[in-house]
């Protein structure tokens, strides 16, 4: 892309996102911002009169030095403000581009630009203008700009000569918005930083604050802050230790909102999740268990889409281990079909005259007509051993559930899926999406005490997408309703 589209991009860009705030046309023409160009806090403290307490300055060190920096914070501890210093230095000391976005308007708009950025600006006298949510600078290089979550679109394309992406309130963003900014900030000298509340354990921003993920993390307790740390006030708007004797006796120590609003720790497991992280965790982990003697029995589970955003999702459960799933989207019932057969043939199972259906199930999720039907029909026509899987069916008998009685066959087969779990005795992919959906997953009570799964509808609308690797999962592994492997009647060519 050559630099005079994207100036003309970013002028449109500028042009759309509002009205002028403030304008500072000459003042400040004649100040050197060059010379923080590597030092962020004495631009706060010299040019924007701010003063940055020690974790905000480890956020600013680590933005220098660092490409993708992760930060968990609880509730008042500055990072916002933290955020809107940063932007305005990447700007006006090393005349990059800042791209910064959140899941709402009132988050971009209100908070960070005409609270937080618009009181820096003013205080700096920063020639240029500041918009609604933006900022462009008098000398024509760089500029910030807003967008929410629902524009995630529109950043795609910015390889400015520096690029600063900043994720606020990253806990609510989804994976589309972590990967557009990863799109734009693709230079060495280019910078991602994601900051946000730990409130719920999964999501892009959970995986950036795991062990063993690329981010920088850095976490900030409400117990660091000055305020509390002095129990007087050092910094206005900051949490005082009066508020949080008040939140530990009305809330309690043990609360979710103690954990990720004061502590700045994730919190472990909702009281309705079917799965902690702990246990998916360990059932990545564990490895396959079969390394010699007979080839295991092949379980697919298969959740069949065709149209729409949707995809089609086969899980392949060998013996205890669920292989890596495979993916497809908008192809047709014979088009599926076919994907079906060569990962069966790739699996040892067919083709080439070799034919072991008595090794194989293929479980199919029916429910609601669409295009689960004719994919199971065309392969049972192929003589695979098919069940059709009907999540509203009464569950079957003898199931591990535990004390837990099942509404239907779709309770009954994710109560299995989480005793094999919780047993450790289901080995799973590390599939970062597969474990997001299966962190989602929720069980509940009737009024006649039977255990049913949260919606597809609320799963979907938590996720932002359907949840078609889990279901796959749960087919293959509590979907076959107590059929054998192999028991489909049929002439198989023995």
């Amino acid at each position: 892309m050559s630099r005079a589209f994207t100036d003309t991009r970013l002028d449109r860009l500028f042009t759309k996102a509002g009205d002028v705030l403030e304008r500072h046309e000459r003042t400040g023409l004649g100040r050197d911002f060059g010379k923080y160009r590597d030092d962020p806090v004495g631009f706060a403290r010299d040019v924007l009169n701010a003063q940055l307490w020690s974790k905000q300055m480890a956020i600013a060190d680590a933005v220098l030095y660092e490409p993708q920096v992760s930060v968990r914070g609880g509730v008042g501890v500055g990072k916002d403000f933290t955020c809107a210093v940063l932007a305005l230095w990447w700007a006006y000391c090393r005349n990059g581009l800042v791209l910064i976005t959140s899941a709402t308007a009132r988050q971009v708009r209100e908070i960070l630009f005409q609270k937080e950025i618009r009181r820096l600006f003013h205080a700096g006298r920063l020639p240029g203008e500041l918009l609604q949510g933006a900022v462009r600078p008098a000398s024509g290089e760089g500029g910030i700009i807003g967008f929410t979550s629902s524009d995630v679109d529109r950043l795609t394309g910015f390889h400015d000569a520096a690029v600063l992406g900043i994720l606020s309130e990253a806990q609510g963003l989804d994976e589309d918005s972590f990967i557009a900014m990863k799109s734009c900030a693709v230079s060495a000298h280019d910078r991602l930083l994601a900051v946000g509340n730990p409130t719920r354990p999964l999501g892009p921003f959970f995986a950036s604050q795991r062990p063993g993920s690329p981010w920088t993390k850095i976490s900030i307790s409400v117990f660091e802050h000055p305020n509390v740390v002095e129990r007087r006030q050092v910094i206005a708007g900051g949490p005082e230790y009066a508020w949080l004797e008040r939140i530990r006796a009305e809330e309690g120590e043990g609360s979710q909102f103690w954990a990720g609003r004061i502590l700045a720790e994730f919190p472990t497991e909702s009281s309705e999740a079917l799965f902690t992280r702990a246990l998916l965790d360990a059932a990545v982990a564990r490895g396959p268990s079969f390394t010699s003697g007979p080839s295991p029995d092949v379980i697919l589970g298969l959740d069949v889409a065709r149209f729409g955003s949707d995809s089609t999702a086969c899980a392949i459960l060998r013996g205890d281990v669920v292989l890596p799933l495979e993916t497809w989207h908008g192809l047709n019932t014979m088009e599926s079909v076919a994907r079906v057969q060569v990962i069966t043939e790739r699996l040892g199972l067919v083709g080439d005259g070799l034919n072991r259906h008595d090794k194989l199930t293929v479980v199919v999720d029916v429910t609601g007509g669409g295009a689960g039907p004719g994919v199971a029909d065309r392969l049972r026509e192929l003589g695979y051993n098919v069940v059709d899987f009907h999540s509203s069916n009464p569950p079957p008998p003898g199931g591990e559930y535990g004390a837990l009685r099942p509404l239907n066959a779709r309770a009954a087969a994710f109560l299995e899926f989480r005793h094999r779990v919780r047993s450790g005795t289901l080995t799973l992919p590390d599939d970062p999406l597969l474990l997001e959906e299966c962190g989602c997953v929720t069980i509940e009570t009737d009024q006649k005490d039977r255990a049913q799964i949260g919606s597809k509808i609320a799963l979907r609308a938590q996720l932002g997408r359907s949840p078609d690797r889990c279901d796959a999962v749960m087919l293959a592994v509590g979907g076959t309703g107590g059929v054998t492997c192999g028991a489909a009647a049929g002439n198989f060519g023995f």
